[in-house]
């Protein structure tokens, strides 16, 4: 044994060990002695006596995925290497499938070196059937516990799974929809795909809705769809999704933002109705319309009012306030008109001419010998008429309005208008009278 004190005072001892004591594999443990008084035995060292031996991680399976039926061989390399303490020999390679093949490999001599302490076995994968292929590569090498059986598996389809991409969505703007863009990969350009959103307000999407689809055929490199019926000032996630017969694709998921609704109020006809009617003097014309947001997500009430009734008519509007939103409200238009008969029979017994001349018809029918006492009663009859006429009496009451005048005949045009938190509308009716 050797000694010797270090630049930094410590003493170094340099020991050789016979090659006897380490033919036994194993990890040895040496001490140090130094003798009495002051010596003593030193802490125990742990040396690996093992003989020189390569080492390599084999991998635990080889998975070529999925690939499209009567496309080229999918091609995969498998990498071994060696942190071991000898030289690695590779004696054979064997793969149990027809489907897969060894295309080569450069691990018949490895050594341990920096410079070289990896290699590579090409395989390939060519299927001629949809379905899955399972196999096993079977390594003989000179590592522990060879031959190593590695399962080796992949899948053929007629159709990919499609491959999904969303690049942006289109909200701005938008108070109940939005538009997202993206781009569809599903494989070859005569395979038919269907796509659909897939929409929330939990930012994960563990529960969500579904937009309607639409179909396209082929890879889509511009893919676009728009989801509605969303609420205003609403935070959402969304993607897109496609599916093919090779599966169901999904893409990244991003989150948007509708804006808050600004009021609107629509009117339009309810179903079936028209916003013509055609009637005689003296009838009444029925419209039927709706109210409602126009689709903006807009809540609020409106007042409705009609406007532009011919001569001799009215227009009423019931209800005249209704709530807005995305279901419409019912409104009717009723216009009633007043025929020439109607303004006649408004002269009335008050009339002191139509009762003078009743009166006059009865006396020229009363015999002679009765003149002289209906000639009393007369005077009576036409002072009291004259009375209650001229608005006297004692009562006091005021004379009958005249007469509204029939309504011509001719085409007239009535606005129905609608205003709600500021925003006003509004819509033409068409009312024929005969």
């Amino acid at each position: 044994m050797n000694g010797g004190t270090t630049n930094s005072g410590d003493s170094l001892l340099v020991a050789s060990v016979p090659g006897g004591l380490l033919t036994n594999s194993g990890v040895a443990a040496i001490t140090v002695f130094n003798p009495l008084p002051g010596g003593g035995a030193s802490s125990a060292s742990s040396m690996d006596v093992s003989p020189a031996h390569p080492q390599v991680s084999h991998p635990a399976k080889i998975d070529f995925g999925t690939i499209l039926l009567g496309t080229p061989p999918a091609t995969l390399t498998v990498q071994l290497e060696n942190i071991g303490s000898a030289n690695y020999a590779l004696s054979s390679l064997a793969i149990g499938s027809s489907v897969f093949s060894i295309q080569g490999n450069n691990c018949n001599n490895v050594g341990f070196s920096f410079a070289q302490n990896f290699c590579m076995i090409q395989m390939s994968f060519s299927p001629t059937a949809a379905g899955t292929s399972n196999t096993t590569l079977t390594v003989t090498d000179n590592t522990v516990g060879s031959p190593h059986a590695i399962p080796v598996t992949g899948i053929a389809t007629q159709t990919l799974a499609p491959t999904v991409t969303l690049s942006s969505i289109d909200s701005l703007g938008q108070t109940v929809s939005a538009t997202l863009n993206g781009m569809a990969t599903v494989g070859g350009p005569n395979i038919p795909a269907v796509a659909w959103i897939e929409y929330g307000t939990d930012p994960l999407l563990a529960t969500f809705s579904k937009s309607s689809q639409w179909s396209f055929t082929g890879d889509a490199p511009s893919l676009s769809g728009s989801v509605t019926g969303l609420s205003p000032a609403t935070r959402y996630a969304a993607r897109l999704a496609v599916q093919t017969s090779g599966g169901i694709g999904k893409s990244n998921m991003q989150i948007f933002a509708t804006m808050a609704a600004w009021p609107e109020v629509n009117l339009t006809l309810a179903s079936g109705a028209s916003n013509i009617a055609t009637i005689s003097a003296g009838q009444t014309a029925t419209y039927q319309l709706v109210a409602w947001d126009g689709g903006n997500g807009y809540t609020g009430t409106a007042s409705i009012s009609c406007s532009g009734a011919p001569q001799g008519s009215t227009c009423v509007v019931t209800p005249t306030t209704v709530s807005i939103g995305l279901n419409g409200a019912p409104l009717t238009v009723t216009v009633t008109t007043t025929g020439k008969s109607s303004a006649l029979l408004r002269i009335g017994l008050k009339s002191p001419v139509w009762a003078t001349g009743l009166l006059h018809f009865g006396l020229t029918i009363v015999p002679r010998k009765k003149l002289l006492s209906l000639r009393v009663l007369v005077c009576l009859g036409l002072l009291s008429l004259s009375i209650f006429g001229c608005g006297g009496g004692a009562s006091g009451s005021a004379p009958p309005p005249p007469p509204p005048p029939p309504t011509p005949s001719g085409a007239y045009y009535l606005t129905l208008s609608a205003v709600a938190g500021g925003a006003q509308t509004s819509y033409l009716l068409t009312l024929n009278v005969n």
